[in-house]
């Protein structure tokens, strides 16, 4: 096997691996079908556009330090579950105040997405290591 993939012998890596894919996949056709939805109720607004993008990494920006205060301090995993189940809660959020044409709502519910998003990173970012050197011989 290639050193490079060699990380992927290991079940839990692979696990992992497949996990953060499907994590980020979801994460990025969030954000796209949001500044999708913006542009069309701002009326095409590049604006509307700048200000979620900035909520959508503010919120980040802002709460990675701390998030990894926490990261250290609760076990990965446990966090990772519980990152990945609030980040759903924007969305279905979003998804209840569209149906509902609740405008303004996108970008609470974006600013709150990015709050957990921001958590879920650094946690999956320190417990990269452990589960990479644990697949390595």
């Amino acid at each position: 096997m290639s050193p490079t993939f060699r990380s992927l012998a290991n079940r839990n890596y692979r696990r992992y691996a497949a996990g953060g894919v499907v994590s980020n996949t979801g994460t990025w056709m969030q954000r796209v079908a949001q500044d999708w939805l913006v542009l069309q109720l701002s009326g095409n607004s590049g604006t509307a556009i700048g200000i979620t993008t900035g909520l959508q990494f503010l919120p980040f920006l802002l709460m990675a330090p701390f998030a990894g205060l926490v990261a250290d301090r609760m076990p990965k995993h446990r966090l990772l579950q519980l990152t990945n189940v609030a980040m759903a809660a924007p969305a279905l959020w979003r998804s209840f105040c569209q149906a509902e044409d609740l405008d303004d709502s996108v970008q609470v519910a974006t600013c709150g997405n990015s709050r957990f998003a921001g958590r879920h990173g650094t946690a999956s970012e320190s417990l990269r290591p452990g589960v990479t050197l644990a697949a390595l011989p």
